[in-house]
């Protein structure tokens, strides 16, 4: 979706988004056996974000919805069902005993001559841990791209499943207490944030396919009999997370982007209840992560799990030569129009400098359709790229420009001058220009900047 100029800041969204859920008591709200908001609570936020037009669509959605896709889309999901784990009992034989788990991340890289997960592949490295272990990969849209290992299962069954499943149950619960309950909740979300609408039935359909996902996943776990998961972004996991509390599974978060007060997937003011779908313990990149997650008050231990592939990576491009007049771009798919929009208004006081403007995946199918970069010819300094050597892209660049995206940090470390523009998420950031390891876009231009 292409937002427009925001009304309000995030901070000022995240202050109304903590009212809304002290006022109803919405981390309390339990449905059967399910705190239902605590389940959707990340997405929701996404969501009610988008269509207050805070921020934009996080990643694209496909583009083709003819009868044809629809219907291959339809053939993969059953493929998913009939050729995994909890319908084959010839692979669940194998590794049956698997004690630990770790639910994979589907953003892939080459990796010490592997295609693997970054945030978890350390973990494949200790050979106590891998002798006895079960991953399960998250890449639910399409096939695996990662290298092959004999004990990697595809999490998309329960996608699959709970998507059909869940439907038909959301239906046949159309007119019970519980379905009210929550039709009157949404509707005073609509009413508290003027938005248009939700989508119908919006939180009774997550009930439904939470409650089908959590029972897949614990029958998983106990055929298995995981003793410890592993799991990165959390927030989209809880059903996972609720399946493992179940069964007495320690639930471990690896860390795999940056986070502040205003990012809800870990910020829970003044918290004053249980949060049953998040992990027990949450290993950081770095102590000084680990002293920023300390600052939310989050329940969950944090501990220093490092962060192999970012390190390893940085040091082969320490001794990179920058490149004079050079800036970076980093892309974020929740910003992506508006992040362009400024780049591109003011490309003419940019115009001494070579822009290199990095795409985020989440971007590759829609940054055409951006309003900033449609029917225009680029100028000849700037160029958008979707899939190219980030690190040494990096290394090479005196400047980097961006908001909140972890690439700032990764460019700070390679010594490229972080730049940040004053679009939502900027909040993120207030640390890195308090101490003044950043410059604001403004602050940029009046220094740099060819004037008009």
């Amino acid at each position: 979706m292409t937002a427009k100029n925001s009304p309000i800041t995030l901070h000022q969204f995240c202050k109304a988004f903590w009212e809304l859920e002290s006022r109803h008591n919405l981390l309390d709200l339990k449905v059967g056996d399910v705190y239902i908001w605590q389940a959707v609570r990340m997405n929701a936020y996404y969501l009610i974000a988008q269509k207050k037009n805070v921020l934009e669509q996080p990643h694209s959605t496909p583009l083709k919805t003819s009868f044809n896709h629809k219907l291959k889309r339809l053939l993969r999901k059953i493929s998913k069902i009939v050729r995994d784990p909890i319908f084959n009992k010839v692979r669940m034989i194998d590794n049956k005993n698997a004690a630990t788990c770790i639910v994979e991340h589907p953003r892939t890289k080459h990796y010490k001559n592997t295609v693997c997960d970054i945030y978890t592949e350390s973990l494949l490295e200790d050979r106590e841990l891998s002798s006895n272990l079960l991953l399960l990969d998250n890449n639910t849209n399409q096939k695996s791209q990662k290298t092959y290992h004999p004990c990697r299962r595809d999490l998309g069954f329960t996608d699959a499943i709970s998507d059909a499943l869940g439907t038909v149950i959301s239906i046949a619960l159309s007119f019970s207490s519980n379905a009210i309950k929550l039709r009157k909740l949404q509707e005073a979300i609509i009413k508290e944030f003027q938005i248009n609408a939700l989508p119908k039935n919006y939180l009774l359909t997550h009930y439904s396919k939470f409650v089908v996902r959590r029972f897949l996943i614990k029958t998983v776990f106990r055929i298995y009999q995981i003793k410890t998961l592993y799991i990165v972004v959390s927030y989209q996991h809880a059903a996972i997370i609720s399946a493992a509390k179940k069964l007495g599974i320690k639930v471990i978060e690896l860390q795999h982007g940056t986070f502040s007060k205003y990012h809800l997937g870990y910020s829970f003011p003044n918290l004053q209840t249980t949060l049953h779908y998040f992990p027990d313990y949450f290993g950081c990149w770095s102590e000084f992560w680990r002293q920023q997650f300390t600052r939310l008050a989050s329940p969950a231990s944090s501990y220093v799990h490092g962060f192999p592939y970012l390190y390893d990576s940085l040091a082969k491009y320490k001794n990179v030569q920058k490149i004079p007049m050079t800036i970076a771009v980093a892309s974020q798919g929740v910003l992506g129009n508006r992040l362009a929009s400024v780049l591109m208004s003011h490309a003419y006081r940019l115009r001494k400098f070579k822009i290199t403007y990095k795409l985020h995946p989440g971007e590759y199918g829609r940054w055409k359709e951006y309003e900033a970069f449609k029917n225009i010819s680029l100028p000849d300094n700037i160029t958008v790229v979707e899939d190219c050597d980030l690190y040494t892209l990096l290394a090479e660049s005196e400047f980097i420009i961006g908001v909140f995206s972890t690439a700032i940090f990764e460019g700070l470390e390679l010594g490229a001058k972080p730049v940040l523009v004053d679009l939502p998420g900027i909040e993120y950031m207030e640390d890195l220009l308090v101490t003044g390891n950043a410059l604001q876009f403004n602050q940029f231009l009046d220094e740099y900047g060819t004037n008009a």
